[in-house]
Order: C-alpha cells, then sequence, then structure tokens
C-alpha cells in the first residue's frame, strides 16, 4: 500500500527549494525584489497582486478541502480574511484545523496590509518631498515667468501686487519664479513682496540656463517672461545667453512654436570706465542675434532694458531742478493718481475716422484729445520711436501714438480741438515778447559719493548754470579727478574736493552745506547695499543738524534742496524721519530709489513691449528728449493770472515743448490735467514739459534776486596760502550729530520748540489754515472772501477779545470768580487727557446707543478748586466749559425801537449783544470785562458785513497742557478769541463726514463727535479713514488770535500752554447761503430725526438702506393703510435729498449715511464692568507706603487725595483716648452717658 505523503521522503525532495536558494540564485532574486522596489507604485502594486494571488488561492483550496465547501466559495472566504474586507470573521470556525488556516490566513492579511500601506505612503511621502523642494513640473500656461533673482526682484514683486501700470494680470495668469536659491528663503522673500495682492505664485529652484528646470516652469507656455540680470555672477551673460537660446528650444514643438511671448531682459549697470568698450557691447549683441534669428512666424519677442547707467543724470538734473525724480518716479512706479504712457491706436481712440486712410500732421493729432498730453508717436513703418517731434510731422492711420493719460478711455476735445477759441497769433506775440528768467549759478555738495564722478559731473555741467560750484566730501580724493589739485574746472563750472569722512562736521562746514542750493547724499555704485544706505543716513544726519544749528528759521534765503539716492526701501522711511520729526529747519528733499524706478520700467515694458524706446530716452539715455521744470515767465505766464492747460501746452509747443503738467507753489504736482482746467501760476510755480536734451535755454528754480552768496576769500583758498585757518589746539571736533530736541518748528505758523506733538496722524494735514493780518485794505478783502466762501481763516491783530489778553490768567480768573460758584467741569483721566461730553438727555438706559460708563467724567467744583487741581492732580486731568452770554428774543417794540435807532444813525450794538447767562454765578463775576474788554462794535461791523444773524451764545473754555478736545462739529459758525495760553487746531470740512469722518449718529450721547481717535485710528472699524490724507488744516492759535470756524467743520483741539483760556462765539447764520459741502451732513441730520420718529430708533439704519437702494416695495404691504403711508414716506424722503443735492443724489447719500454708522457702539463699553456679575480676580497692589505713611496713615492718605483719588474717611470703631474718646474717658460706659440721660 503507497502512503499519501510518501514522496516526500524520497530522494531529492527537499533538494530542489534549496537548489533555488544557491548564492547565484538568490543575488537574483534579491535583484528582481530591488528592481521591484524602486519601481513606479503601479508595479509594486501588481507585483504584490501577483504574489499574493497564487498563495489566497492555495489556501483557499486547501480550506475548500478540509471543510468540504465548494472551491470557488474557500478561496472567497480567505480573501475576505487576508484583506480584512468587512463582514469577514474569523471565529466562526467549529473545526481546528479549519480554525488553524483561516487565522494563518488572518495574520498574513495584516502583514500584507502593512506592505501595501508602506507602499502607498512612501510613494505620498516622495512626492510631497518632491513638491517641497519644487521638483515638480508645472502644467500651467500663460504665467508670468521670472527667471533669476537680484536686488530689483523684490521690487519688481510689489510693483505687480499693488498693479502697477494696469491688471498685473494681462502679464499672466500667476506669477512663477524660478531662482538658483533656498526655496523655503524664496518661498517667504516672494509671499512677504506680494502681500495683500491675491496674486497666486510658484516658485522652484534651478538654474534657468538649465532646459531642465526651464520645463519644470513650463517656460513654453509662459504668457510674459522677466528675465533678470543675477548678482554677483562671474559668467552672468553667460548664463543669459543660455537661458535665451534654452526659452527658444523649449518652444520648438508646434503645440508652442505659434504661442505669442514677450520675453523682457533685463541689462546690467555699465560703470563708466567700462562704457563703450568691446565687453559692454557684447551684452547687447546676443538678444539681437537670437532675434533675427527667430523665424518671421515665431510669436517669441525680445525687448532689452538697461540698468542704472545713466542714474546719476537723473540725480545731476534733481540737485539743479528739484521735482525730476519725483515726477519719474510717480510715472515709472504707477503712484496713486500718476498718470501712464500708453500706446494707443488713431483710429480706437478717435483721432482719426474709422477706416480712413488720409494720414494726419501731428499738430491735429496732439489737439483731438481732452484727457491725454501727446508725447510723440511710433512709426510703423520702420518701428521708431519720435518722442517730442515737430507739429508738421505727418502720421499714417498704422502710426501708434504715445500718450500720457490717467484713463484707458479716449475723450475726444470738444469742438474736435484742444485749441479751439485760443488765438495761436496772439500766444506767438506774448511768446516773443517773454523776457527768459536769467540762469543762476548754484553751489552744490556732493557727500558720500563713491566710485567715479564722471557721470555726475557731466550731468551737472548739462543742467546747472556756469559759474556753479561743486564741492566733494570724500575721505579720499576722486579717482577720475584730473591733475593732482584739488580744483577743477570744466566748462564755466568748478569741482572742489574737500577731504573728510562722513562724521566730519567741519569738511561739511568748509564745503558750505549751510549756504548751498543742493546737497547730494549717498551713491549708485554700491556692492553692499545695506552698508550704503547706513552710510547715506549718516550723512542725512550731518546735513540736518547742520541745518538746524545754522540761523532760525526765519532766515531769508531757503534751504537747500537734498537729493538722497536709497538702495533699500526699508531706509526711506528712517530718512523721512530726519527730514520731518527730526528737523528744526524744514528742507525739500527727494529720496531717489534707483532700483524702484528700473523696477517700475520693467514692468511697463512688460506690459507694453513698445514703450521700452521711449522710457529708455527718457531715463537711461542721455540723447533725445527729457523732462525739465520751467519757470512760467519763460511762456510769457504772468503770475496772478488765470491761464487753462490747453494755453500752456500751446505755449510749449510754440517752443518746441510737450508741456505735461505743472508744479504748484506749495510743492503739490498735477499731471495730465483737464485741457479746460485752468490754474493760477505763482512766482514759484513750475511747467513741466517735455523737451530735447541739452537746452541751452533751460532755467533754473531760483530766482535772479537770490543769487548764492559769495564765498569769503579764505574759504576760496582755504588749502593753502595766506587765508588758511587752521583750528585752535583746543578746540572740539564736532563729529558726532547733535540730535534735536525738538519734533517739528515752524515760527511762521505758531509752532514752537517744547510744543507736545500733535495727537493726530500726519498726513491728515494738508497745509495751514490762511493767516490774515488786519493791516492792509488788501487783506482785510481777503478776509471777507475766506467768509464768505464758507473757509476757516485765522485772524490776527483784531481787537475782538484784545482787551482780555493779560486779564484772564488762571490764577486773576479764580479770584474774579470766587469760591461761591459751582461749575460744570469735565473730568479725564491723565493717561488719556482727553474731555468728550456725554449728552445725558440721549444717554437713556436700555436704548440703542447706552453707554454705560461715559468716559469723561461731570464734576462741581468752585473755579478756585478748579484751578488748585489743575495744577496738582497728577492721576486726573481737568477743562471747563461754562456758557457766560447767551442771546434772548426781545420783545416786538423793543425790536421796532432798536430798527428806529439803527435808522437814526446808532449802530445799536449794545441791543445787538447777548445778554448775561441766567443764573450763572460765573458770567455776573466776569460781566465787567465782557461788557467793556470784548469789542462789540468790531463784531457788529463784522455780523452786518457778512449778514450773521446775533450771536447765539458765549462760552468761556478753560484747560491745562496738553488736554484734547476731540474731533467734533457744530451746526454753527464759530469764532474763537483765544485770551490765553496756545492751542493746535485741526479743521476737516463737513464733505468728508461720510467718505472717513464717521460722524456719531444723531440720537447717540456723542452727537456730532467723530467715532475715529486720530491717535490710534482702527482700520478694521474705520476703513476709509485712511482716504483723508491732505484734507485738514492746521493752525495754532497765540492770545489775541480769532479763528473763524464754519458750520459742520470738524475741530480736533489740543492745548498746548499750562493755561489757556479762550472765548467761543456762537454765530446765527443770519442771511447767509449755507456752504454747499455741509448740506449733506446737515440734511443726514434732519433724515435720522425724521425715520427715527416714524419707524423708531432701531430701525432707522435698515430704513435708509433700504429706500436708498429702492427695495422699499419689499417690505411693505400696499394692500394697508401703514404700507401706503410708508410709501408716501419712503418718496418723501427721496425727494427731500434731491431738492437738496440734485436729481438721483439719495442712492448715493442714504447708502453712505449708513455705511459704518447707525450701529450700536460696543466698543464704548468693553471697559465696564457689570458689579452683579464681577468674575475678576482681585488685583493686588504693591505697597508702596514709606515707614512714616505706615506710622501715621492719614499722610498717605492726604498724599494719594493729592494726586488725584477719591479716598472716604474712614472711622474706626474702637475706642482710642485722644482720638475717638477724651483721654480721661472710660470706654466702659462710652456712650452711654446720652442714653442714661434720655431715660
Amino acid at each position: 500500500m503507497r502512503l499519501e505523503g510518501a514522496s516526500a521522503l524520497q530522494p531529492g525532495f527537499w533538494a530542489r527549494p534549496a537548489a533555488a536558494l544557491q548564492p547565484g540564485r538568490r543575488f537574483k532574486l534579491a535583484g528582481l525584489l530591488q528592481q521591484v522596489l524602486s519601481a513606479h507604485i503601479v508595479v509594486k502594486i501588481v507585483a504584490l497582486v501577483l504574489v499574493g494571488a497564487p498563495i489566497i488561492y492555495a489556501a483557499g483550496c486547501l480550506y475548500a478541502a478540509i471543510t468540504g465547501t465548494p472551491v470557488a466559495l474557500g478561496v472567497f472566504k480567505v480573501y475576505t480574511v487576508v484583506l480584512r474586507a468587512p463582514g469577514a470573521r474569523v471565529t466562526e470556525e467549529t473545526s481546528f484545523p479549519a480554525a488553524l488556516l483561516i487565522n494563518v490566513a488572518f495574520l498574513t492579511g495584516v502583514f500584507t496590509f502593512a506592505v501595501l500601506i508602506g507602499i502607498v505612503s512612501e510613494e505620498i511621502k516622495s512626492k510631497l518631498s518632491a513638491v517641497r523642494r519644487g521638483n515638480i513640473p508645472l502644467a500651467i500656461s500663460d504665467h508670468a515667468l521670472v527667471l533669476n533673482w537680484n536686488r530689483d526682484a523684490p521690487r519688481l514683486l510689489r510693483q505687480m501686487a499693488a498693479h502697477g501700470h494696469g491688471d498685473t494680470r494681462a502679464l499672466g495668469r500667476q506669477v512663477v519664479v524660478l531662482a538658483e536659491r533656498d526655496k523655503d528663503e524664496l518661498d517667504a522673500e516672494v509671499a512677504r513682496s506680494l502681500q495683500g495682492s491675491g496674486l497666486p505664485f510658484v516658485t522652484r529652484r534651478g538654474a534657468p540656463h538649465c532646459a531642465k528646470d526651464l520645463e519644470t516652469v513650463a517656460a513654453a507656455h509662459a504668457k510674459t517672461v522677466l528675465l533678470l540680470h543675477p548678482d554677483h555672477d562671474d559668467a552672468a551673460e553667460v548664463h543669459k545667453t543660455a537661458t535665451l537660446l534654452g526659452l527658444q528650444s523649449c518652444r520648438s514643438h508646434p503645440a508652442t512654436a505659434l504661442r505669442r511671448q514677450r520675453v523682457v531682459l533685463q541689462n546690467p549697470e555699465v560703470s563708466a570706465a567700462e562704457r563703450g568698450t568691446e565687453a559692454a557691447a557684447s551684452m547687447h549683441s546676443v538678444s539681437r542675434v537670437l532675434q533675427r534669428a527667430l523665424p518671421q512666424a515665431a510669436g517669441m519677442k525680445f525687448i532689452e532694458v538697461n540698468g542704472h547707467r545713466n542714474m546719476a543724470r537723473l540725480i545731476a538734473q534733481s540737485a539743479v531742478q528739484p521735482g525730476v525724480s519725483t515726477i519719474l518716479g510717480q510715472i515709472a512706479q504707477s503712484a496713486e493718481g500718476a498718470p501712464d504712457f500708453r500706446l494707443i491706436d488713431m483710429q480706437a481712440w478717435r483721432v482719426l475716422q474709422a477706416g480712413g486712410s488720409a494720414g494726419i500732421t501731428y499738430q491735429d493729432a496732439r489737439r483731438r484729445l481732452a484727457n491725454a498730453v501727446v508725447c510723440g508717436y511710433i512709426n510703423a513703418a520702420d518701428r521708431v520711436t519720435h518722442l517730442n517731434p515737430p507739429d508738421a510731422a505727418l502720421l499714417t492711420p498704422a502710426d501708434k501714438l504715445i500718450v500720457l493719460s490717467h484713463s484707458g478711455t479716449p475723450q475726444p476735445a470738444p469742438q474736435g480741438s484742444t485749441a479751439a477759441g485760443l488765438d495761436i497769433a496772439a500766444l506767438q506775440a506774448r511768446l516773443d515778447s517773454a523776457v527768459l528768467p536769467p540762469q543762476t549759478p548754484k553751489s552744490i555738495v556732493v557727500v558720500g559719493w563713491t566710485g567715479p564722478l564722471g557721470d555726475l559731473m557731466a550731468g551737472l555741467c548739462d543742467f546747472a548754470a556756469p559759474g556753479s560750484e561743486v564741492f566733494v566730501v570724500s575721505p579720499h580724493r576722486p579717482s577720475d579727478l584730473p591733475g593732482e589739485d584739488n580744483h577743477w574746472e570744466a566748462e564755466g563750472r568748478s569741482l572742489r574736493w574737500i577731504e573728510g569722512s562722513i562724521l566730519q562736521r567741519d569738511a561739511y562746514e568748509r564745503a558750505g552745506v549751510a549756504s548751498a542750493n543742493a546737497v547730494i547724499v549717498g551713491s549708485l555704485q554700491a556692492e553692499d547695499f545695506k552698508s550704503a544706505d547706513a552710510r547715506m543716513l549718516t550723512s542725512l544726519l550731518m546735513v540736518q543738524d547742520i541745518l538746524n544749528s545754522s540761523g532760525g528759521s526765519g532766515s531769508a534765503r531757503r534751504p537747500p534742496h537734498v537729493v538722497a539716492c536709497i538702495q533699500s526701501p526699508e531706509s526711506a522711511a528712517t530718512a523721512r524721519h530726519i527730514l520731518t520729526e527730526l528737523a528744526r529747519k524744514q528742507v525739500t528733499a527727494e529720496l531717489l530709489q534707483p532700483g524702484e524706478l528700473v523696477s517700475g520700467m520693467l514692468l511697463q515694458v512688460a506690459h507694453e513691449p513698445a514703450l521700452a524706446a521711449a522710457l529708455s530716452e527718457l531715463i537711461d539715455s542721455a540723447a533725445g528728449s527729457e523732462l525739465y521744470l520751467r519757470r512760467p515767465e519763460r511762456y510769457g505766464l504772468t503770475p496772478g493770472g488765470q491761464h487753462s492747460f490747453a494755453e500752456v501746452c500751446e505755449l510749449a509747443r510754440l517752443r518746441g515743448e510737450t508741456a505735461l503738467g505743472y508744479m504748484g507753489g506749495d510743492g503739490r504736482l498735477r499731471l495730465v490735467p483737464p485741457t479746460a482746467s485752468s490754474t493760477e501760476f505763482s512766482r514759484d510755480a513750475r511747467v513741466v514739459v517735455l523737451s530735447e536734451s541739452g537746452d541751452s535755454t533751460m532755467a533754473s528754480d531760483e530766482s535772479a534776486d537770490t543769487k548764492a552768496p559769495a564765498r569769503s576769500k579764505w574759504e576760496q583758498t582755504a588749502h593753502a596760502g595766506k587765508g588758511r585757518v587752521r583750528p585752535r589746539r583746543n578746540q572740539p571736533v564736532s563729529d558726532v550729530p547733535r540730535l534735536t530736541a525738538v519734533a517739528h518748528f515752524d515760527a511762521q505758523h505758531g509752532e514752537r520748540e517744547n510744543d507736545p506733538r500733535p495727537r493726530y496722524q500726519p498726513q491728515l494735514v494738508g497745509g495751514w489754515v490762511d493767516y490774515v493780518s488786519l493791516d492792509a485794505p488788501q487783506t482785510v478783502y481777503a478776509a471777507l472772501n475766506a467768509l464768505w466762501a464758507h473757509q476757516p481763516v485765522l485772524l490776527r491783530g483784531v481787537p475782538l477779545a484784545a482787551g482780555l489778553t493779560g486779564r484772564w490768567s488762571h490764577a486773576q480768573l479764580a479770584q474774579a470768580v470766587g469760591g461761591s460758584a459751582q461749575l460744570r467741569v469735565l473730568c479725564s483721566d491723565a493717561r488719556r487727557n482727553r474731555f468728550i461730553e456725554c449728552d445725558d438727555s440721549k444717554n437713556i438706559y436700555g436704548s440703542l446707543y447706552h453707554v454705560r460708563e461715559p468716559e469723561t467724567q461731570r464734576l462741581q467744583m468752585s473755579l478756585p478748586d478748579f484751578v488748585q487741581c489743575s495744577s496738582q492732580w497728577r492721576a486726573r486731568r481737568l477743562y471747563l466749559r461754562e456758557t457766560v452770554m447767551r442771546w434772548q428774543r426781545q420783545p416786538d417794540r423793543q425790536q421796532q425801537q432798536q430798527q428806529q435807532q439803527q435808522q437814526a444813525g446808532d449802530s445799536g450794538t449794545a441791543a445787538e449783544r447777548p445778554a448775561l447767562e441766567a443764573g450763572s454765578a460765573c458770567a455776573a463775576a466776569l460781566a465787567a470785562d465782557l461788557e467793556s474788554n470784548v469789542d462789540w462794535e468790531w463784531l457788529a461791523g463784522l455780523r452786518r458785513a457778512q449778514r450773521f444773524g446775533p450771536v447765539l451764545r458765549v462760552e468761556l473754555e478753560v484747560g491745562g497742557s496738553g488736554g484734547l478736545l476731540p474731533a467734533a462739529y457744530d451746526p454753527t459758525d464759530r469764532l474763537v478769541a483765544q485770551v490765553a495760553g496756545r492751542r493746535r487746531v485741526l479743521l476737516l470740512p463737513p464733505g468728508q463726514a461720510f467718505p472717513g469722518l464717521y460722524p456719531y449718529p444723531t440720537h447717540h450721547p456723542y452727537d456730532r463727535y467723530s467715532m475715529v481717535d486720530f491717535e490710534a485710528p482702527d482700520a478694521g472699524l474705520w476703513p476709509k479713514f485712511g482716504g483723508l490724507g491732505g484734507q485738514g488744516r492746521t493752525a495754532i492759535l497765540e492770545p489775541g488770535d480769532v479763528l473763524f470756524v464754519p458750520a459742520y467743520w470738524f475741530v480736533h483741539t489740543q492745548l498746548l500752554g499750562p493755561e489757556g483760556a479762550a472765548l467761543t462765539f456762537h454765530l446765527h447764520q443770519g442771511t447767509r447761503a449755507p456752504a454747499p459741502d455741509a448740506t449733506p451732513l446737515r440734511l443726514s441730520r434732519v433724515l435720522e430725526e425724521r425715520v427715527a420718529g416714524v419707524e423708531g430708533l432701531k430701525d432707522v439704519r435698515h430704513w435708509l438702506q433700504v429706500i436708498g437702494h429702492g427695495e422699499e416695495y419689499e417690505w411693505i404691504d400696499l394692500g394697508t393703510v401703514k404700507g401706503y403711508k410708508r410709501c408716501l414716506f419712503c418718496q418723501e424722503v427721496r425727494d427731500d435729498v434731491e431738492g437738496a443735492l440734485g436729481g438721483g443724489a439719495w442712492a448715493d447719500l442714504l447708502p453712505r449715511m449708513c455705511e459704518g454708522r447707525l450701529v450700536p457702539t460696543p466698543w464704548l463699553n468693553k471697559d465696564f464692568r457689570e458689579p452683579l456679575y464681577l468674575t475678576d480676580k482681585p488685583v493686588v497692589l504693591q505697597d508702596t507706603r514709606t515707614d512714616e505713611e505706615k506710622r501715621y496713615p492719614e499722610l498717605f492718605r492726604r498724599k494719594l487725595e493729592a494726586e488725584g483719588w477719591a479716598v472716604p474717611k474712614t472711622e474706626s470703631t474702637v475706642p482710642i483716648p485722644g482720638v475717638n474718646m477724651p483721654l480721661d474717658g472710660d470706654y466702659r460706659t462710652l456712650g452711654l452717658e446720652g442714653r442714661d440721660a434720655q431715660q
């Protein structure tokens, strides 16, 4: 009989598996396993299935043989257990062999699942690592690709984030950067540059000159490629050439060969020594060769943009003509409100009729547009750019115009020409009779310039007038200075070298910084831009310190113009701080950032490649056309006359120039104003023109009567001769700059050295209130015109309250009023020191605007107590506002008598005066001063001249130093007469109420105040407040000054002197017409009251929004009487707004009234603590008492009272002999004597 397992005992049965595990076969098996593990994830999964499937099938067959089930069910059973399928059970088997087999299959499944999870997780990990390292090829198209990384790259990305020169998405859907930098650092820098723009970006680490890395960023599918010149790369030109070749080879596929692609190539900086050499010429040859080698149908186009090589010429021009670099910077960087260069089609912009084939002269073409200045054209035949061409040039319909415009849509000129209505012959006659202003020699000081001076001196020789002097301060003699002398003459201009470092004050003084016309600080060529900016800031601080200590601010000579060359944008804020906050004498300054200028040029060329030649001619080239600032007298524009911009353009064209705009006497720049707009050119105004380089008739910005004073003889020969001055042996060297202790100083407008800083954002101020001294008929006429136009004006030398100056100090007021009268005093915490009056009649508990704890408290105290507490309290600050006079309506008989007196010649000023406030002891005590020392006759004459009504009330205001009265408006016109002390006032027009000031609602306890904290505005709550830059006017009130505040103007007042007192006269409107810009704010108060009376206080915002959007029919049931009345009410609101502001004005006013307003104000109650629900932990204060105060508690109590703390008096309940009981008393019977006596 043959046993079933007998074959296992045969010789050689176990030899076969052993043979399979011999070393040679094991090596092959290991190699096969390595290939599988390193293969794609699909191959790994297939290999796992091929290995596991036979094992599952064999185990299924064995299970079927043991249990007697079909083979298919056995295989499925093992499959579900191995792969741990839901519903598979291991504990169901009853026989031991089957249970053992199923458990072995389960354990096998555990290892199989672990292997599968390991394979998938390893694949995911490798993919994530590849993404992190930037090795995954991008599958995108139409993107903006930036190749290489240099110091201009962050500036370029920042301007792309700001959407300079148009929407950045026109360059590509997203930004892709490829550079040889660490990817984490590159991601962080790109994210910082594009912060807040919402532009998607992707970075990859790699070499742009490597074809494989170019494929990684989908270079062939990019819409725009910006190839930057790498920093610190000796083989940069070779790598850029390889990059251009790689870009062309990537586009060899038919799918990408015809795609339109712009490649903007940045050329490097070229020093003066290398200019004109073969190395410099080779930098531009490669792109031209590649451009010629491209097939005619290729959509790839190269555009070259030059580096900073002629920026020194721009610095020289800015020193001679202040403002040139600012204008170029605004245009190149597309600053807010600045125009852009555009390339337009003449038929699309309606310069030519559509379909017309006839040409047009350049003169007719430039006169066809009212909202753009035509600067030149690009010839369609030879693609040559012509800037400022002659008017007789003939243009074809295919030519493109180069215009400077704020808008991308055309606006045809009225009557077909901007010159319509102008007498060209009269303009030519005026131009012929105009006297060209003489050129004035200038004194220019150069500090901190490193590198050759050739470019800078060439620019100064071109722009500065003959006889100008240039002083170069440097520790070493410039290398390109000819000869061995320290003095050099060139074309009538002299250059002098003064040895000294940037920290040697005597070198600055020998160069004559204080008397110079311009000072150039910084340098262009710097390897380490951080060190270069540090040297520039040090030089700037030294220059500012010398100007601060040289004479007073009232000197007739204007301070020098400062031109600072900044490498890093972060240094610009520090430079502005030096020029503003640390300046005792304000100077004009231009902070030139060459990198920002070149980056803006790169971005603008990327948007419109055809403008590359025009921008290069303006910024980079020394030939061709350039920007100039001309005096108005050059064109026959007399100061004081009104001239339209169209007239200025024609006068400039008659001189062969193109007018781009003008710079006012206040320094404000207006480029491309409307041709019909008129302006008055003052003596300090300048016309911005485009003219040919090297124009000898160019005039500087200095007038002929402000020549630089002649330098003394010993200064001219300070390097040798008898005039040489040697410092004394014991004379200290002023090498360390002296920091000024004053933050701002302007004696002309009243600022003083020790004044506290303004308690508002500096960008709010756009100028000073007009100061008028009524000492001449012309000034009186100007003041009356300003008052009639509802403009604030500061009157000096008026007799209104002149008799009270010197009489109303705090001590004198306390003595005059006495201590019997209790006055209303505002009390504020010393840390805030601001006073906001809360209207208790509107602060109703449970109302929508309830303020649970007002910021400013009210106290009742006498005036002597007020004066004493104001000077002694440290934790609290006080402010007094008391009505002392009020107008009372007179009976009809008295009015008739008053009219008869006026007809008889009596002025009647006594009858027009307001009466003393009834029940006010303060008014009664000051009655004599108010009657005799206030010039009521002068006030009555002013009221009659301006048609004011009576004086409604007179308020006395008394306060101390630093106190703040936040921005608030009043519905009446006011005259604020400063009697004692000084105050700083910021005024904002009522037209800015809803655009950014956010006034409180009419029913709020803080009605008439602005919600915004001017010291620390919250951009999240008040986002539009940041748009009020330059809208405010400021004034400093001295004793005797009178400030006219028009109705509804917001007034933000800060007290400056230690003792201040003022009288405020509130005037009735009378028969004066209301101010147009105050109408929306005045109307809003009426509308809020009206809607609240009809719909309730909580629904005011809702119904104003509904009416403003025309959605009332969705909220009204017309089938009811209430709905019908609401419908009529909504229409009446619209009619009221249209009647006051014009048709359709309600759609704009009502939504603006609701924006950020008419909602609860919970931030006013955030610091309030509910007494019944106190959950905070007790605050443990440190015991600061001295030993004496601990021994005598009364000392400590009085100390707290002196500091302003309210310390309640406490009496001990323990009998203490000599304290609360007699010394000889018996504490056992204390308090019982009276009771026994009563009994």
